[in-house]
C-alpha cells in the first residue's frame, strides 16, 4: 500500500493531485499548526493574464492553533466578493459553468478550513476521477499509525 500525507492547502498545485492519484491512501495533515502566510488558505489565480492572489479570511488565524481548529470567516459578504473575483477570471474558461456551482457551494457551506480544503479535494478527485482514500489526519486514531509503521517497516 502506498500513503501519501500533505497539509491541506486551498486549490493546490499540480504535484498535490500527482501525489494524491499516485498512491492509494491520502491523509490530509490538519491536526499541526496553522502556517499564516501559507498555502492553506490562499493562492494565486489569473485575473486579465496576471497573477492575482486571493485569500479565504480566517476568523482569529495563529500560528498557535491547529488548521483543524482555524474557522473561515462568518462574512458572507467577503465570501461573496472572493467568489466574483473568481468567476470574473475564470467564467469564459470552457467548463467555468459545469464547475461553478460546486466552487461556490463549497466557498458557502464550509465553515473550517481544514474542511473546506477537504471537501475541494474530495470534490476535485470526483471530478478527476481519482479513487485514492481520503483520511483526515485528526481522525485517525494515533497509536494505529505507528503500529501500522512499526509493523510494515
Amino acid at each position: 500500500m502506498k500513503l501519501g500525507i500533505m497539509q491541506p492547502y486551498f486549490f493546490p498545485y499540480l504535484g498535490y493531485w500527482q501525489l494524491l492519484a499516485a498512491v492509494d491512501k491520502y491523509v490530509i495533515y490538519d491536526d499541526v499548526t496553522f502556517i499564516k502566510g501559507g498555502w492553506i488558505n490562499r493562492n494565486n489565480i489569473l485575473l486579465n493574464g496576471d497573477r492575482h492572489l486571493i485569500t479565504i479570511p480566517l476568523q482569529d488565524a495563529s500560528s498557535f492553533k491547529k488548521i483543524k481548529d482555524t474557522e473561515i470567516t462568518k462574512n458572507k459578504n467577503v465570501i461573496t466578493k472572493l467568489f466574483k473575483t473568481i468567476e470574473m477570471a475564470y467564467k469564459k474558461a470552457p467548463y467555468y459553468s459545469c464547475i461553478a456551482p460546486v466552487i461556490q457551494d463549497l466557498l458557502f457551506n464550509n465553515d473550517n478550513i481544514a474542511i473546506l480544503n477537504y471537501n475541494t479535494a474530495k470534490e476535485i478527485c470526483k471530478y478527476l476521477d481519482i479513487k485514492t482514500e481520503l483520511l483526515l489526519s485528526s481522525q485517525i486514531e494515533k497509536d494505529k499509525i505507528r503500529l501500522f509503521i512499526l509493523i510494515k517497516f
